[in-house]
């Protein structure tokens, strides 16, 4: 199970995926999800519900910064780095990073965009802010390194605590992050995602696995986003609008969209009390 390849944008093994997401800006900041999946670009990608976010246009808005900035979070290190969120429509937003201060205007849909000059790997901590004329945001002990998504099914959630030879690196383990994505599902794709970075690694075996060695051999930091369901449906990870390019997809999603006996039971398990049982969650996590 231990990854041996140090920089690959991609790998897939049934249905495992590890993927770096270093232009998350041009995407949601959660994996696609519909009717089955979340998951940190569309982000970043584990157990609550994800609220929908619809962005308020000319409306007044509070300044918001996209779901993968937290406090911990690590930033991808020799590449543009995006930063991105809401505030009001017309109004300018300031980020400061690592010396770097930058601005945007706030579009009429209430959007916004930075993007910081590449940044060598740094393991001290700094201070992301972020302000408008109205407020500032800070996130603090942000590090710069790796930025990888783990995503996948049940392979992927297999704790570590399962494999002896890999639960015996933790001890040794350093400059390692995590981002768990809570599982959820929603009828369209996602804008904003659920969870934050913590000071630990990740507690998926294959995902620990490939950050403990991605650290060892590169000696930056590195930061793991977590969104993984077992048994999950592959379906629920695609953008819908693959339909238009796959006729046997298409036709899946319209007998979805066709079962009103199906929709109303997602949602009343939606509406329903948190968290939900082992018989709901495997219903939620197989549907297309």
């Amino acid at each position: 199970m231990t990854p041996k390849k140090r920089k690959k944008a991609t790998r897939q093994r049934s249905k495992v995926v590890i993927s770096n997401r270093n232009n998350m800006a041009d995407r949601n900041d959660c994996l696609p999800i519909r009717a089955a999946l979340t998951v940190l670009d569309r982000c970043f990608l584990a157990g609550c519900f994800l609220i929908v976010l619809f962005w308020p246009g000319a409306l007044l808005a509070e300044l918001t910064v996209a779901s993968p900035f937290t406090d911990n979070a690590v930033l991808q290190r020799d590449l543009p780095v995006p930063v991105w969120g809401t505030a009001d429509a017309g109004t300018t937003v300031t980020v400061e990073f690592a010396g770097q201060k930058k601005s945007s205007l706030v579009d009429a849909d209430g959007r916004w965009k930075v993007q910081l000059d590449p940044i060598p790997a740094n393991a001290q901590p700094q201070e992301l802010q972020v302000s408008d004329p109205k407020s500032q945001l800070s996130f603090s002990n942000v590090l710069v390194g790796e930025v990888w998504i783990c995503a996948g099914q049940s392979n992927m959630q297999m704790s570590y605590k399962a494999v002896p030879d890999i639960k015996s690196l933790i001890p040794s383990a350093k400059n390692i992050r995590s981002l768990s994505v809570r599982q959820t599902v929603a009828f369209a794709e996602q804008n904003r995602c659920e969870g934050n970075w913590v000071e630990q690694p990740p507690d998926s075996a294959v995902a620990f696995a490939f950050a403990y060695f991605l650290e060892e051999a590169a000696d930056v930091p590195i930061g793991i986003i977590q969104t993984c369901w077992g048994s999950s449906s592959i379906e629920g990870w695609m953008p819908k609008d693959m339909t238009q390019r796959l006729p046997h997809f298409k036709k899946q999603m319209e007998a979805f969209d066709a079962d009103t006996e199906k929709l109303t039971r997602i949602k009343d398990i939606l509406n329903g009390p948190k968290p939900w049982g082992r018989k709901n969650d495997i219903f939620l996590r197989t549907q297309p």
